[in-house]
């Protein structure tokens, strides 16, 4: 997105918040970005730990809980400190979520005209049973973050979401007085070499996200305790897990996944992606545009996914991807992908030109020239 926006204006400033990098990590992101932003401002996340807020604070804070413990005093300041020295045309304050920290940060600063990009709201939706404590539980979470996002949002000129769907979600929450562009999430094809499945592994499946976003832990559990022992080949199969795995108990996935390879954080996930036979997606909540599945059609691995996991994608079942969503059909979908060679050909091939043609990074460009001319009220020439 960066390296888009900087072939639209000649200075960028960027805050970051990190959470899980090391300092060899970001000192490496840091030189690279430096090739498309004048400045970086860099500051530690606060993670967030819902064990240890006292049960009757959750109960009784109308803050979300989530937004309460992860405030970011750090975050506050490095922007205030910036957008005073500077003259923006306009602040883009991305979230993976709920307006969160860099939404928060930009408004205490008074930084405007403002857009919150890439807002997700989809996946807070609750999924239990209201009639269960766990429901009750989900409920009063989504009041509260509704009621958040209503007053944070009003005080924004303008938003962005990865998705129809989330588009749909946004306007139940929000209204229809502000607006709310679709900005789906890309990639750069040019970087994304398929290979054939002869320079494949046969036998290896993988999952590309960290445990840090619940809902890929929540998948990877899913996936190992009810998709995994139904595999015709499961003996001989491999499943990588990338990402930083976020402390979490990894040993139920273990025990009924016993071939599971956690790799953690790899600088580049593209060629373990390349060499696998099937990409998983088999996310349990619904939300934006999973970046994991066109990364992997731009790959030309094939994707089996469930429906939450491919909502955001206007992808057809069977041409670009295989959805499923009970265990007894994903794992029979991966069955067939590896079985059948004819199919893989056919889903690897569709699926890359999928990509090409809806995700492209000419298509977030002319995206965020549209978006910031309409907000800084220029041409989308200027």
């Amino acid at each position: 997105m960066i390296r888009e926006l900087s072939r639209m204006g000649n200075r960028i400033v960027l805050v970051a918040e990190v959470n899980t990098l090391s300092s060899n990590q970001v000192a490496s992101a840091r030189s690279a970005m430096l090739t498309y932003c004048t400045s970086i401002h860099v500051v530690p996340a606060v993670p967030y730990s819902g064990e240890e807020t006292p049960l009757w604070r959750k109960l009784f804070d109308s803050r979300p809980d989530v937004v309460r413990a992860t405030q970011n005093a750090a975050l506050d300041i490095a922007v205030r400190e910036v957008w005073s020295r500077g003259d923006f045309d306009a602040v883009i304050a991305t979230e993976c979520g709920f307006p969160g920290t860099a939404t928060m940060a930009a408004l205490a600063a008074g930084a405007h005209p403002l857009l919150v990009d890439s807002v997700e709201l989809g996946v807070l939706r609750p999924r239990t049973s209201l009639l269960s404590s766990q429901g009750v539980r989900e409920q009063l979470a989504w009041w509260k973050m509704r009621r958040h996002t209503r007053r944070q949002l009003s005080r924004a000129e303008m938003y962005s979401v990865g998705s129809i769907p989330e588009q749909a979600t946004f306007r139940r929450i929000v209204g229809e007085q502000i607006p709310c562009w679709i900005l789906p999430h890309v990639i750069d094809v040019s970087n994304s070499r398929p290979t054939g499945l002869a320079q494949r592994e046969q036998l290896a499946l993988i999952f590309s996200g960290a445990f840090s976003y619940s809902v890929n832990y929540e998948a990877v559990c899913w996936f190992a305790a009810h998709v995994f022992p139904r595999l015709r080949n499961r003996q001989q199969i491999v499943v990588r897990v990338t990402g930083d795995t976020a402390s979490r108990d990894l040993d139920a996935i273990r025990a009924t996944m016993p071939s599971v390879e956690f790799t953690g954080f790899v600088p580049d996930v593209h060629p373990l992606i390349a060499r696998s036979c099937v990409s998983l997606a088999p996310i349990l909540a619904g939300g934006s545009t999973r970046i994991k599945i066109v990364e992997a059609m731009a790959l030309g691995t094939p994707v089996v996914s469930t429906s939450a996991g491919a909502e955001g994608l206007p992808a057809e079942n069977g041409e670009h991807l295989l959805i499923a969503d009970t265990p007894e059909s994903f794992a029979d979908a991966i069955d067939r992908l590896i079985e059948d060679a004819t199919l893989w050909c056919r889903i690897s091939e569709c699926g890359r030109r999928f990509v090409e043609e809806q995700y492209s990074t000419d298509v977030m460009r002319a995206g965020y020239r549209a978006v910031l001319a309409e907000l800084t009220a220029t041409s989308p020439s200027q």
